[in-house]
């Protein structure tokens, strides 16, 4: 195939409940963008993924994604800010499983070209992972209601 010099936008998963009934979640899709500065999340140790939010790269500039938050509260915040745009994410996975009766995505973690952040919050249930090889994360789309539902990513090709 011939290269167009203009790359492809596709969108990966989703991971964790199928549909939006598991928490009564309020469904997001942050959209694509041109990178990742900054994730922000926040995790139970004992049940699973509460908000999240990302700092995205728009054009060379932050561009600040909206807060998803958690219908509760009692989550630890985490920061990860990636030193961008030399570090980009290279794969990422986590698990996903029961809590309360619903299917949520319980931990995450965050590979780069340089370090590796998390698991974050609970590592059992099925493991699932997505390794990068070609191809950056631009966004993010999901699912939040007492926890993280389900998620899916924007890759640009």
């Amino acid at each position: 195939a011939e290269q167009s010099g203009k790359s492809q936008t596709v969108i990966v998963g989703p991971w964790g409940a199928q549909v939006s009934t598991s928490s009564n979640g309020k469904a997001f899709d942050d959209g694509a963008f041109t990178g990742i500065r900054e994730i922000n999340l926040s995790y139970n140790k004992e049940t699973a993924i509460g908000d999240f939010q990302v700092i995205y790269d728009l054009n060379g500039s932050p561009f600040v994604g909206q807060n998803h938050t958690s219908f509760i509260t009692g989550f630890t915040p985490v920061k990860i800010s990636l030193d961008f745009p030399s570090e980009y994410i290279i794969e990422v996975s986590g698990h996903t499983g029961k809590v309360s009766g619903y299917v949520v995505v319980r931990s995450l973690a965050f590979k780069t070209n340089k370090k590796t952040y998390g698991p974050y919050g609970v590592t059992s249930g099925t493991p699932f992972n997505l390794p990068i090889e070609n191809g950056l994360i631009v966004g993010f789309k999901g699912s939040i209601g007492y926890w993280l539902d389900y998620f899916s990513m924007y890759l640009s090709l």
